[in-house]
C-alpha cells in the first residue's frame, strides 16, 4: 500500500457529515420557563475534526448548510478552532427544500 508522506497532504483529517444546532436553556432549566437559550454546535464527524483541531491537527470540514445565520454559527464555530471550513457549500433554504421534496 502506498500511503502519502503527512508532509505533503494538505489535512490531518478531512470529515464529510452532518452538523447540528442545539439550542437548550441553560443550567439544564425547562424550555417552557427559559428567556433565554444556548447555542451548541455538534454532530459526530463534526466533534472530530473539532477536537483534533484544537489539538493541532490541520483538519477540515466537508458539508452543505444552510446559507442563513444558524449556518453560519456552524461555520465559525469550526473556524474558531482553524477549522478549514472552505468546503462547505451554503446552500439557500428554498434550494434545500427543493431537493428534499424532489423539486
Amino acid at each position: 500500500m502506498n500511503v502519502k508522506d503527512a508532509k505533503s497532504s494538505k489535512y490531518d483529517l478531512m470529515s464529510l457529515g452532518e452538523c447540528m444546532i442545539r439550542l437548550s436553556p441553560p443550567g439544564h432549566g425547562r424550555i417552557e420557563f427559559a428567556n433565554s437559550l444556548e447555542v451548541w454546535v455538534g454532530g459526530g464527524e463534526y466533534n472530530v475534526a473539532y477536537a483534533l483541531s484544537r489539538l493541532g491537527l490541520r483538519t477540515g470540514f466537508l458539508s452543505r448548510l444552510v446559507d442563513n445565520p444558524v449556518g453560519k454559527i456552524i461555520v465559525n464555530h469550526g473556524r474558531s478552532v482553524g477549522m478549514d471550513m472552505s468546503n462547505v457549500i451554503m446552500a439557500k433554504y428554498e434550494r434545500l427544500l427543493a431537493s428534499v421534496h424532489g423539486g
